[in-house]
């Protein structure tokens, strides 16, 4: 039979170890919604669900999938982008309850 303080060590063990990946996690993502908000084109941003950030800007009538795939790379330098799909939306749309997307992709 297994000592019981050794299962209960090993599983404090992995509860630390998981809570200190979530933290970081959101740290990443802090770290990168601070760069992304400085951006000029950005209007406004946030997560819809746990893998989708919404990024919001003026329509200037250019198709937007590249300018997604670079907020994927800021997302990429901040460790922030794993498995996230960016959607980049027009933001007076947006207020008006039409969620048009311009461009997307999935980091």
């Amino acid at each position: 039979m297994h000592n019981p303080n050794s299962l209960m060590a090993l599983v404090s063990a992995v509860a630390i170890a998981l809570i200190s990946l979530t933290t970081a996690a959101h740290a990443d993502r802090d770290s990168a919604l601070a760069a992304l908000r400085a951006e000029p084109k950005i209007k406004d941003l946030y997560w819809s669900a746990a893998d989708v950030l919404h990024v919001g800007v003026l329509d200037d009538g250019s198709p937007r999938k590249g300018y997604a795939m670079y907020v994927c790379e800021v997302l990429r330098e901040h460790h922030a982008a794993n498995g996230v799909r960016v959607r980049i939306m027009d933001i007076v749309a947006v207020t008006d309850g039409n969620w048009r997307s311009l461009g997307e992709v999935k980091c």
